[in-house]
């Protein structure tokens, strides 16, 4: 990410199409276009096993000249295999590829190597339901989110950073055949900042944008982001890269909603590690926030933050006089108005930002190409006890139950009776919807990963 990048960077909307490039279009486009603006919206894949054809969108990816490559791992549940044909969409031009997933099997794909740009983004069309994708980074500072199942029209998130030796990016990849429209706001310490460069930007079909948020807000941390989108549809993932010599590079698939209530699942608390909550109140209301850090065998007295309309704050938790070191601790949120949060883990050796884990009844969680997970951890959200079935991904077999009582939460790693480090993607099933994260194991710092929407 070099000083001199601009505020977008575009791909040039292409005039020529081969025929079979335009029925691929023409498909993908027919799948997606609606009368009206798509909203509810959660991270992951939303589509039955059983449907004629799913589409997937990845966006976020960067090629090597601005920080550091990553890749597509699409993965698949069933047991026949799945033909996807992909459009690569860049700010230096567009591309066509296919390939096929085997049955319960997974590919990775590398869109850098189709097409030239620095910024990526991809829509698949997949011939059949169950398969899920991530988008990671190929770092020795690892990072991982979800792909989409379709466009929103609102996405926030926060935490982003500006200052010396840090560059926030949100990639924007417009998945119809139809012009898009949106509008970028932000919320910083000091209030509500809405650059007129970042108002009314016009995306064309299937069009991938790169927006610099240095080039507006200016030496500014903990930058709040909200984007509401006027006409057709986007897919969003933010990129914050921290430090100089050796920088940490995160994704942040941030979020379609903002809520009254947040859970992070796995926040360190370790020795020489730091854990920041970030906050942004996109709304006209002040809002009261209470958070509640829960760690075994310890009481600690809750946080309490008020937060003024259209601003961000943060909460530190570790190094925090009050939170021992004590492993990992669950992080519950709560607010008389709806917000978003973010949390910005890691040591001296690099720092990760991670937006807040998406609650669902259905989740997929594993560990990035090449690493591996401590535990998992999964969250009631429920007033009620809830049971989550426990199923090797591709699996037809389930081979735990938790019963986790209202408000509780659950080690995956107990539950199975495993000692050490996690290598297996699991699928998390239950009635009642919950959340699931996982701290990568990694040398170079903390990372959480979270579950992916596979309802």
């Amino acid at each position: 990410m070099t000083p001199a990048m601009t505020r977008h960077h575009y791909r040039h909307h292409f005039a020529v199409l081969s025929l079979t490039g335009m029925l691929a279009l023409v498909g993908v486009g027919s799948a997606l276009i609606h009368s009206s603006n798509t909203t509810s919206l959660p991270s992951g894949l939303n589509i039955p096993v059983t449907a004629e054809s799913t589409s997937i969108f990845c966006t976020g990816l960067t090629s090597t000249n601005v920080g550091a490559s990553g890749s597509i791992d699409y993965l698949n549940s069933v047991d026949l295999s799945r033909h996807v044909s992909v459009l690569i969409s860049s700010d230096g031009g567009s591309a066509f590829s296919s390939f096929t997933i085997p049955a319960h099997g997974n590919y990775v794909f590398n869109p850098a190597t189709f097409t030239k740009g620095s910024y990526f983004g991809v829509t698949a069309l997949v011939d059949g339901g169950g398969v899920v994708a991530t988008e990671n980074l190929h770092s020795t500072q690892p990072s991982s989110v979800p792909c989409q199942s379709t466009g929103v029209t609102n996405w926030f998130a926060t935490g982003f950073d500006t200052t010396a030796n840090s560059t926030a990016v949100i990639s924007i990849l417009n998945p119809t055949a139809t012009p898009a429209v949106y509008n970028l706001q932000v919320e910083t310490a000091s209030g509500f900042v809405a650059p007129a460069p970042l108002h009314g930007v016009l995306l064309q079909p299937f069009q991938e944008a790169a927006v610099n948020l240095g080039s507006d807000i200016v030496d500014t941390s903990n930058i709040g982001v909200s984007l509401h989108v006027l006409r057709g549809s986007v897919v969003a993932t933010g990129i914050q890269r921290i430090g100089a010599t050796s920088p940490s590079e995160s994704l942040i698939g941030g979020s379609t909603a903002t809520a009254k209530h947040i859970v992070f699942p796995s926040v360190t608390t370790a020795n020489g590690s730091s854990a920041d909550v970030r906050i942004a109140n996109p709304s006209n209301a002040t809002a009261q926030v209470t958070l509640n850090v829960e760690l075994s065998n310890y009481s600690i007295s809750p946080f309490t933050y008020s937060l003024a309309p259209f601003a961000s704050g943060d909460v530190v938790i570790t190094p925090n006089p009050r939170v021992p070191a004590a492993g990992d601790a669950i992080v519950d949120i709560k607010s008389n108005v709806a917000i978003d949060a973010s949390l910005l883990s890691g040591t001296k050796a690099g720092f990760w930002l991670a937006s807040n884990p998406g609650a669902s009844t259905s989740q997929v969680l594993g560990p990035p190409s090449g690493q591996t997970l401590s535990d998992e951890t999964i969250v009631n959200l429920t007033k009620h006890r809830i049971l989550v079935n426990v199923t090797p991904f591709g699996a037809t077999s389930t081979i735990a139950v938790l019963r986790i009582p209202r408000g509780g939460s659950a080690s995956l790693s107990s539950a199975l009776g495993l000692k050490g480090t996690l290598r297996k993607t699991y699928q998390l099933q239950s009635s009642n919807a919950f959340v699931v994260t996982g701290p990568v194991v990694s040398t170079t710092g903390i990372f959480e990963v979270n579950g992916l929407n596979a309802r």
